[in-house]
């Protein structure tokens, strides 16, 4: 055979115009459909372990800062696999941050709204202290007295500590005390504070009750009462 007929009985090379509208037609059919949402879903998989890698890592550096109630806290929050800046606390949480015109933040809301997620996860960027909220008036009190002993007295000069579920402590003027001679020492913008209640605005008032606080809440914090529904109530159904 000739070389001629060879040519000839070779497959015609196409055109790059034929070769793309055959692959949109396999992007398009159902087939193709199903492995782009494969793929994006590997891709979306593969960095949100990353992204946890990346967090974890970052919580070894700062274990040795936080109590164990942070500690456990803060694994919590960083091992979640929901990507940061999906909840509305956590969009409040870093417009206040990153806004640098209030010491303080007042985190109101039900239960599951994301508000402590969205705290730990800015002091596991930026470190802080973590304070449960039924702990903070012993905690306080330690670091008054200077009591050395104490596990882990609040640093009331830290660059960020956060007061998690206040509205839990057994006795509400020991807290609330606590709280004001706080709050006295973190009134500039380099000491930002975290307070976290499940309330609402109503709530907020009845709550407080010592005009001394609310004064005090009032020169120096933003509010934000968190929208959505309970983030933990999506994943079982009770």
């Amino acid at each position: 055979m000739s070389g001629s007929d060879e040519l000839a009985d070779e497959t015609p090379l196409r055109s790059l115009p034929a070769v793309l509208d055959d692959a949109q037609r396999w992007l398009a059919s159902p087939e193709g459909e199903a492995r782009l949402s494969a793929l994006e879903r590997e891709e979306r998989e593969a960095h949100q372990r990353d992204e946890v890698r990346t967090r974890l890592a970052r919580l070894d550096e700062l274990a040795g800062r936080l109590d164990p109630d942070g500690e456990r806290a803060m694994r919590d929050a960083l091992t979640r696999q929901r990507p940061p800046g999906r909840t509305d606390a956590m969009r409040a949480v870093w417009r206040w941050w990153r806004a640098r015109t209030d010491p303080a933040l007042l985190l109101l809301g039900g239960t599951g709204r994301g508000k402590t997620f969205a705290a730990m996860h800015l002091v596991c960027m930026h470190g802080g202290q973590y304070v449960h909220g039924a702990q903070l008036a012993r905690r306080w009190e330690s670091w008054r007295s200077d009591r050395i002993e104490d596990r882990d007295p609040i640093r009331a000069s830290g660059r960020l500590i956060v007061v998690d579920d206040l509205g839990t402590e057994a006795s509400a003027a020991r807290t609330h005390a606590a709280l004001v001679e706080l709050l006295d020492q973190r009134q500039t913008i380099d000491r930002r504070t975290v307070l976290s209640l499940n309330l609402s605005r109503p709530e907020l008032r009845s709550y407080l009750g010592d005009e001394r606080l609310l004064s005090r809440l009032r020169a120096i914090s933003q509010l934000h009462e968190c929208a959505g529904d309970d983030l933990r109530a999506k994943r079982v159904d009770l």
